[in-house]
């Protein structure tokens, strides 16, 4: 919190200024989100996991597309990449699954799949409680326990639901 009043401080100090982090102050500020979505390419991990925060919670549909492809990139930072896949299972609950899934597959940083287990969990598909039934063992903790809190929210809402 005292992190992101200091950057936004720094950049309405800095009005000319060009920096990517001054940028994503100002497009959140004019609630501009197609600047918003072209930082979500920025080589910064700090400003295209902020960026994935805001359109998630902007409720910006419009950048799934790009939200994937960054929760997608090796490149990225994994608290970028798990940003990202929580705005897009925000975005478009269930609709990338397999997406978010194969990512699961690949990601090392316990951060990057603490991120994708609730990302993939609030969909509660098949496919999904099978990708989160591993992370039950996981040797982070807290990946362990936002697996297991994921399928104990799925079971239930399916025992609600009947």
């Amino acid at each position: 919190m005292l992190r992101t009043l200091l950057l936004c401080l720094a950049a309405l100090a800095c009005a000319r200024c060009a920096s990517p982090i001054a940028e994503l102050q100002r497009a959140k500020a004019a609630q501009d989100d197609a600047t918003a979505i072209q930082l979500l390419a920025a080589s910064d991990e700090w400003v295209a996991e902020d960026a994935a925060r805001h359109l998630g919670s902007r409720e910006c549909r419009a950048a799934v597309p790009e939200l994937l492809a960054l929760a997608q990139r090796a490149s990225s930072g994994p608290r970028a990449r798990a940003a990202a896949a929580l705005a897009v299972a925000h975005l478009a609950p269930g609709a990338h699954d397999d997406l978010l899934t194969a990512a699961l597959g690949r990601a090392q940083d316990p951060t990057e799949r603490y991120g994708l287990a609730v990302a993939i969990g609030s969909s509660c598909s098949l496919a999904a409680r099978a990708a989160l039934a591993p992370l039950l063992l996981d040797a982070d903790v807290l990946v362990a326990r936002a697996a297991k809190k994921a399928l104990r929210d799925c079971s239930l809402a399916a025992r609600r639901a009947s």
